[in-house]
């Protein structure tokens, strides 16, 4: 199963439910802030022309006012609301993410026991030492894809994905390098070449 691959198709539709959601919360944050400055403002002209006032005068005032306080907060839960919805969403497709980590880990042990280790250590000494070098990025994969489009087994993948742990050599040869150049005589035109190594 091409997991990572799989995974990524699920995400697609994740950045458009966020942005969503964060344009629905900017706007009530802005309906909540709108409706702070209207309330205080009532409140200071109630406080304001108190005496000039009637009794119902003064009641319906505040019955408006408790009103506009009573709105505010509505949006300030609704708010809290999707900030909530939001956070759920994404600690869902984490825990997929968990869950097809393990998946994975258990299929290359069952093909090769101790591989997860050693790779794990190798993802850890890279970022130990700040990443890889740029010509090591990109790598040309060979696949071998059956009837149903996945890998006839683990061994094509984790062979290229583990020839840089048992033969550095040939990892650094199955690399692909690609180059952009800028071109100073013509602004704006860039020169493509692409050097494959197999």
């Amino acid at each position: 199963m091409l997991y990572l691959e799989d995974f990524l198709e699920l995400l697609e539709n994740l950045p458009s439910e966020l942005r969503d959601r964060f344009t629905d919360i900017r706007t009530l944050d802005l309906q909540v802030q709108n409706g702070l400055d209207v309330a205080d403002n009532a409140v200071d002209g109630l406080f304001r022309n108190l005496q000039s006032m009637t009794p119902n005068q003064i009641q319906s005032s505040f019955e408006k006012i408790k009103e506009d306080y009573k709105k505010i907060l509505e949006n300030a839960d609704e708010k809290v609301n999707l900030a909530t919805l939001m956070h759920d969403l994404v600690k869902k497709y984490l825990s997929k993410l968990d869950q097809e980590v393990s998946k994975f880990k258990i299929e290359l042990e069952a093909d090769s026991p101790g591989i997860t280790e050693a790779l794990e250590k190798k993802v850890k000494e890279t970022e130990r030492i700040g990443g890889l070098p740029r010509k090591e990025k990109v790598r040309k994969r060979k696949r071998s894809p059956t009837q149903n489009g996945s890998l006839t087994s683990t061994g094509h993948l984790l062979s290229n994905m583990t020839n840089g742990i048992t033969n550095p050599n040939n990892a650094a040869q199955r690399h692909v390098s690609i180059t952009t150049h800028h071109h100073e005589a013509a602004p704006g035109v860039l020169s493509n070449s692409a050097n494959f190594v197999c």
